[in-house]
Parts: structure tokens; sequence; C-alpha cells
């Protein structure tokens, strides 16, 4: 028949001394039975093991770990009578010895317990990692350690669960045995690395290799010959190219693979002009004396830069002195309004003088406009013979002195009756005029009625009538009929204020400086000479050359400026105003006693870091004279008594020495990138750090949310290294390196297992021992899910805290649902724990948990001493404590 033998059926840290089925038991993973026939057994949440005294009364009693009677278990890692444990899961008790063998998870170590009543370690140290096969069992590297057996010949057995592996420990020291045939040889296991084979017999070979993320320096294959090996034994480096991948985000180049090698990371060929430049494709285009686009036959000096653009050499190529206005009157006529001796020569169609071009006569009268030389507009008025038609059609051809066409426009203009002018527009075509350049325009007059009708150009005559030819020649010495001068719009070049000669013996102004207090230089650019503040001291003031000049910045929390900035005033805070306890400062540099106002209630609060000035100051020396930037997340390091913080906006993590109270910088400059990998980690660069953690040996957490990536550091060596991000793969069950993630914020570590709050991805996910990557809460859309159902089949908002409870259960806040949840350890169900459980109702409000509100929770952290979930309540400015009682209270705020 099965019956109780210890336990409440309720989970709880059970009294000392306590009758077995009165007693409450939580989470008991390991069982053995000692020489007398008593019950041994590990409580896993309560850091503990006890024994069930049958002969006693069936009474229950702890003999390792912590013998607290119901005030919270106290767990750590700690040797002698007063020893502590951490997650202790499978026992072995050794009859022979009278010795209890503890695997002591988080540890990370196996721990005994000798008859006297005291803890050691027998396997194990700070490193959680694989190493120290071959050496002592103490310097060795395990992680997770689950179950333990005494075996024959007092050799114990561990099942290191987190390097896949069982290993063995022979407490007897074993003699390397002699066989006729020659000494045996003994490896020793590079550190980083393992052997094939404990001892070599003369004539046989060993095989050594490396951990992940190192490679071996020296042969692979060692050979024993008479207890001497046949080549030095290699040992293990850090390879970088195990970490990340190559190429990273370089897009092209050859760089090195982190091996000794190379790698190609592609080539740029977008456009014909493409580079690779730094890792990254560019474009450098074409110049217009590269292009030698002057001598081009484009008439629109329009040229593909070789960059997927055009490029305009049309100013480039301008040469010819500039040409205001023309008018083509009769043959050999002067051309008004010409400059730097051109002229105008025109020739009828025939060579002949039978139509004749008087000023009075505008029958084809042609003019034309240009700026710098660039042909703008080709006009002429229609009238005479012109008259009788309502529709023309004309097509103007531009030719250089070669005879090769640079510009044609075609043209239909209608209501010539009405209108009389014509004009063709040739601004936007870039044609550069030179001397020696010639015009046709050519006339096809149109019947109206053909043309509405049907829509379609029918000229009456059937061949274009060549007008007249215009020749433009400049820069000739002497040229007759020439009289008078027309002003240069050129003279004042790039000038943009004051005057110039305009060529003609005047003055020609160049432009005005803007502000009140511009002025012009001697080169004809604009200058200014700012205003000062004129007396005033805070506020701003118009500096005269169009921006504003600060005048400084009141003193004081409650400093406002007065008297149109020629003062500064102060309204300091009254106790009401504040609901203050005891001396604050009153906003105005002075101190307010609000000691009888208010009596102080619950613990008191201190500054251990931080001045409250948003800044980057204060490495080397006291924390609280210290500034930061932004700190946002927080990891306490218990065993060497460091506060880590993370504070994004600076790029930084810096850490509190809390014994000294000083502070320095622990991981990166300040500067915003994603450098330094494989090197110190205060030289690297990171991108909005938004999380840390320190796990129990010696290695350092980094979630660089802005550049997407996981990335750790060891305390011992500062070398910081690219984990998670750098993938692709989005699903659960992927390897570590191969996964993608979005925005990486919060971490929390349970065990060998590290959770990670992949914020943008909507999900949280656990990371294991084995650098496989699973997600535990989240389907990856936002949204806010219900209580009761899987958490993996939810949408869940913006997650900014997680802590892990005393069962092992995660714990997540979400922002904007207002609420903290608990996903199951035991069947990976989410429920709400704190705040209303709809999500849609934010608030504040203390009492049951059931009816708590919270307001944008962000960090949260669990104290398994006392069993309690401190909550930062973000908009209630305020942080909260949901005690093991189901009550929620305000601590702080």
């Amino acid at each position: 028949l099965m019956a109780p033998v210890v336990g409440v059926g309720v989970g709880g840290l059970g009294p000392e001394d306590a009758p077995a089925l009165a007693s409450p038991i939580d989470l008991v993973y390991g069982l053995a039975f000692d020489a007398a026939g008593d019950l041994l057994f590990s409580e896993q949440a309560n850091c503990r093991v006890r024994r069930l005294h049958f002969a006693a009364g069936n009474i229950v009693r702890t003999i390792a770990g912590y013998a607290g009677n119901g005030s919270g278990a106290q767990c750590g890692f700690a040797d002698g009578t007063a020893g502590k444990l951490h997650d202790p899961r499978g026992i072995a008790h050794e009859a022979s010895s009278g010795k209890l063998y503890v695997a002591d998870l988080t540890n990370a170590r196996v721990r005994v317990l000798t008859p006297d009543g005291a803890l050691a370690t027998i396997a194990g140290s700070d490193l959680v990692r694989f190493g120290g096969d071959g050496g002592p069992a103490a310097m060795a590297a395990l992680t997770g350690p689950t179950s333990v057996v005494a075996g024959w010949n007092q050799t114990i057995f561990i099942a290191d669960s987190g390097n896949f592996r069982v290993r063995a420990v022979a407490t007897p020291v074993v003699a390397v045995p002699t066989l006729e045939g020659g000494a045996w040889c003994t490896p020793t296991p590079p550190e980083n690395g393992a052997v094939s084979l404990a001892a070599v017999e003369s004539g046989a070979n060993v095989t050594y290799a490396c951990n992940p993320g190192y490679v071996l320096v020296g042969a692979a294959v060692l050979t024993c010959n008479n207890g001497v090996f046949s080549d030095p034994e290699p040992t293990c480096r850090v390879s970088s190219c195990a970490l990340r991948y190559p190429c990273g985000t370089y897009e092209c180049g050859e760089w090195s693979d982190g091996c000794d090698g190379m790698v190609t990371c592609g080539t740029c060929t977008e456009y014909e002009n493409s580079v690779c430049s730094h890792g990254f494709c560019a474009c450098e285009p074409f110049s217009c004396a590269q292009l030698n686009a002057c001598d081009s036959p484009s008439f629109l000096l329009r040229l593909p830069d070789g960059c997927g653009g055009m490029l305009d050499c049309s100013a480039f190529c301008t040469q010819s002195a500039p040409l205001t206005t023309g008018a083509v009157g009769a043959p050999g006529a002067t051309a008004t309004g010409t400059t730097g001796g051109c002229e105008t020569h025109v020739t009828n169609r025939d060579g002949t003088e039978a139509m004749t071009f008087q000023a009075n006569q505008a029958w084809g009268l042609v003019t034309f406009a240009t700026q710098s030389g660039l042909l703008e507009v080709v006009s002429w008025t229609a009238t005479g013979a012109l008259d009788n038609f309502g529709f023309a059609e004309v097509l103007v051809e531009v030719y250089d002195s070669d005879e090769n066409e640079r510009a044609r426009v075609d043209k239909v203009f209608t209501n010539v009756l009405t209108y009389g002018r014509m004009e063709i527009d040739f601004s936007s075509y870039g044609v550069v005029v030179r001397p020696g350049y010639f015009i046709k325009v050519y006339y096809s007059l149109l019947d109206p009625d053909r043309y509405m009708n049907v829509l379609l150009l029918q000229p009456l005559d059937q061949s274009w009538a060549l007008v007249v030819d215009v020749t433009l020649r400049c820069d000739i010495p002497g040229t007759s009929g020439f009289t008078g001068c027309v002003p240069s719009n050129a003279a004042c070049g790039p000038r943009v204020c004051g005057t110039v000669d305009d060529g003609c013996g005047a003055v020609a102004s160049c432009g005005e400086c803007p502000y009140q207090n511009s002025y012009c230089t001697t080169g004809g650019t604009c200058g200014c000479m700012p205003s000062n503040c004129g007396g005033r001291v805070c506020g701003t003031a118009d500096n005269g050359c169009g921006g504003f000049l600060p005048c400084g910045v009141c003193p004081y929390e409650n400093g406002y400026c007065a008297a149109g900035g020629f003062a500064c005033a102060c309204q300091p805070f009254t106790c009401e105003s504040l609901n203050a306890c005891g001396s604050v400062s009153d906003g105005c540099g002075g101190t307010l006693d609000c000691t009888a106002f208010c009596t102080p209630i619950g613990p008191n609060i201190t500054t251990i870091a931080g001045t409250g000035v948003s800044n980057y100051t204060g490495d080397g020396g006291p924390a609280t004279a210290a500034a930061m930037r932004y700190p946002w997340a927080l990891s306490f390091d218990d065993i060497r008594g460091r506060l880590y913080i993370a504070d994004p906006t600076d790029n930084r993590v810096r850490v509190v020495n809390v014994s000294t109270g000083t502070i320095s910088t622990f991981a990166g400059t300040g500067s915003r990138g994603y450098t330094g990998d494989n090197g110190p980690v205060s030289n690297a660069t990171f991108n909005d750090p938004a999380g840390v953690v320190v796990l129990p040996g010696d290695t350092v957490w980094i979630a660089d949310s802005g550049n997407n990536r996981i990335r750790s550091t060891g305390l011992a060596s500062g070398v910081v290294y690219s984990g998670a991000g750098g993938g692709t793969l989005l699903g659960t069950n992927v390897s570590y390196m191969s996964a993608a993630l979005n925005l990486p914020g919060a971490l929390a570590l349970h065990g060998s297992d590290m959770y990670i709050a992949d914020t943008y991805n909507f999900r949280v996910v656990k990371v294991s021992v084995a650098a496989m990557l699973y997600v535990v809460a989240g389907n990856r859309t936002v949204g806010i899910g219900p209580d009761g159902v899987l958490a993996t089949s939810v949408s869940i908002g913006t997650v900014c805290g997680l802590a892990i409870d005393s069962y092992g259960n995660l714990l997540l806040s979400e922002m904007e649902s207002c609420r903290v949840r608990n996903v199951s350890r035991a069947d990976g169900v989410i429920r709400t724990i704190v705040g209303h459980p709809s999500g849609t109702v934010c608030g504040y409000a203390d009492g049951p948990q059931a009816s708590s509100l919270l307001n944008s929770p962000m960090g949260i952290a669990f104290d398994r001493t006392r069993g309690k979930l401190y909550i930062a309540d973000a908009s209630n400015h305020r942080v909260r404590v949901l005690s093991a009682d189901g009550m929620v209270s305000t601590l702080a705020g």
C-alpha cells in the first residue's frame, strides 16, 4: 500500500525537529538511506538536505544546508559546519565511510558531508564549463551536475548533465601500472580541452581535443614510448572563428576568418564605378573632366556618372563669353545686346535678301537668349502671311561649328493669329552656345480645320521651309558695326554681396547679406558677427545672425529665468508638495526640515551610486560622486560583492565595489558601435546595453540590445565574445549561435539555463548548457494574451524584466499590460500574479495580489531567501513588493 512518510501536500519551508507528516517540504529531488536506515532527501527549492529519523519518532531535521524555521531559505556556497548549498539535486550515501555526496547544481560542484557534520567540495570549481579531466577533481569544471553515485572501490560517479558526460572521481590514489612492454604515459588534458585516455600503454596513441571555441596548438595524436610521448603535449587557444561569423556585417572585401586564414565577403558590382570601402559597397562617380564631357556629342551634356545617376556638365563646359539677348535683323546688321565682341550674322534660305528682316517688319524675326553661355530661348513674332493660319508646327535645330546637331525641338503652336509671338524654351536642355554655333528654324503651316478634325499634323506644303540660319560668332576683335556696351550679368561671379564693375563703367550690385549683424567680405561672401547676451544671465538672446545665443541656466532644481533673462529666481518646495519625511532639498539650494510633517515608514533608502545629474564621471572614486546617464539594469555578484550597472545611454556597463564604495567602468568605451570582440571588454564598443547578469563562476553576460547580440566576458580574462543574435533562425530548439534576436534586453539565470527577453520578437527564450535556444513564452506577435494557456501560444507585449522564483518558475513583467506573470516550470502555463488579469487595467492599488494594480512595471527581482518579488513600478514611481503571503505593498516611493 502507498502511504505518505513526509510532507503535508503543500510546498514550503518546514521547521526543524517537526513530525514528518506535519512538516512542509519543497521540490524533493534526491533520496538515499544511511547506515541506520533513516531516509535522507534533498530539498531543491530550500537548498538543504534533511533526514527523516524513524527511531526518533519520525521527526525531520536538516543535516546539510540552511536549517531555518520558516523564515525563508538561504542559498549559496560555503564549506564547513555552516556550509551552504544552492539547488541540491541527487544524493548518495557511502556506507563504508558514512559520507553523504550531494550534486550541488547551481554551485557546479559535488559536495561531501562528512560524519562530523562539515561540508566540503570534492569536485568542481567556480568555472562553469568542461575541463580538468586527469587532474585534481576540486580544480575541474562541471556544468549542472544532477546526480551522484558512490561506487565500488570508493569511486564517485557524477552525471555532469550540462557537459553531456558521466565522470568519475577515484578517491584513493591509483598507481600508474608498469607492464613488461615498457612504462605507461599519463597524458595531461589541456586547459579548455580533453584527452581520449587517462593512461596510455607504451606503443599506444592518445588523442587530444579542444572545447568548442578553442583550437589545438600542436599534434592532435601522440604516441607513448616507454613513459615518454613522441611530441610535446598540445595546448588549446581561443579560436575567434568558432565564436562569430567571419564576415559579420561586411558586404565586400577580404577579411581574416579568425583562424589564420582569409575569407572573401562579396564583391561590389551594382554600378560601373562601385568600389569596396572598409567592408561596405560604395560608389565613386565620374567627374566631368574624367568623361571629357565637353567633347561629348550629347547636346544635353548630361552623362551617366557611373553610380546610377546623371552628371550635369553644362556649367563645366561653358567657355564662351556670356550672351544675354540677341536679335536678328537684316543681314549684316548689328546684333544688339551682345557682349565680349559677339555678333550675329543672318543668312536667308537661298542666300539672298528675298526676305527682308527689318526692325518694323517682324516676318521671321528670331531672337535668342543665353545665360553663362547656355541657350535659353529661341523666339520670333508671327506676322504678315502667318496671319492666315491659326496653327504652325515649328522645328528648331542647334548645330555646332562642325555641323553636328546639338539640340532639336519640335513644337505645335496654336492661335498664331491671336498671340503672334512664338517661343521655344531651351533652358532645360543644357545646350552650351560656343563661337561658330548656328540655329535653323523651320516652319510648317497647318490647316486649322484639318488639324482640329483629324488631330494630325498635316502641313499645307509638303516640305519644311528653312526660314533663316542664325550664326553666333563671339570674341572676334574689331567686329564691324558693334557699338555701345551691354552690362554683364556674370560680372559678380561667385560673389553674393557687395558691388563690382559691370564691364561698362558702371557698378553692379551682387546682393545683400541677410542678417542684422551681417557684413560683406572683400571676397564677396557674407559673414556675421553675433551679438552677446547684453547683460542677460539666463534664457536666450537673438544673436543677430539668424540664431539664438544661450545666456545661461538658472541653478537649482526649482530655479527659473525672470525679468526678461536679466535675473534668476527660485520657488522652494514645501513638505506638502513633496510628501516628504525628514530633511530634504528645497529645490533652491537649501534644506527643508519635514520631520514634523510625516513619520518615516519602512526601511530607509540610501543612494549608493549616482549624483542625480546625467553624465559620465567619477571612475576610480566614490560611486555616490559619480554621474551616470541612464542606469537601466542591475546584477549583483554576491561572491565578490560587486554591483554591475548597465547604462544603455552611455553604452557602458559600470561596476560598484560595495565594500569600498568605488565605481569603475567594466565594459564599453562610451562610443556607440559593435567592435572589440576577442579583445579586452573595456575597449569594446556596445550599442544600448540593456541587460547584465553575473554567472556563479566568473562569466558576465551582457545584452547588447542595439546590436541584437548577447555578449559575454570572463572576469579573469577580461576578453569579450559575441554569442546569440548573429544568426537568422527564429524557431525553438535551434543552435544558440544560429539564432536571431531583436533588441534582447532583460536576462535571468536559473541553474545553468539563461533566460533572455527577446523584446521586439515578443518572446522569452532560454539558452541551455548545451548551447541550444528554446522559446518559453510568446508567439512572436504583440498583444495582450489570456491566462491559463501554454505560454508559447500567447501574444505578449514588451517584456522589461525577468526573474526566477524559488520553484524555478519564470516571472516576467509586461509593461503595456501592467502585470507580472508566471510561466510554470511544471506545465508551461502562463498566469498573472500581480496586476489586473485582463491586462487592460493599469493603476495603483496595494493589497491582495488578485486585486493589486500596477502601471508600466519594468525591472523585477526575486529574493529566494525571503520569498519576495520586487517590482519597479515605473509610471507609479514606486517599488512594489509581493510577499510570500500573497500581499502586495509599496516598499519605496
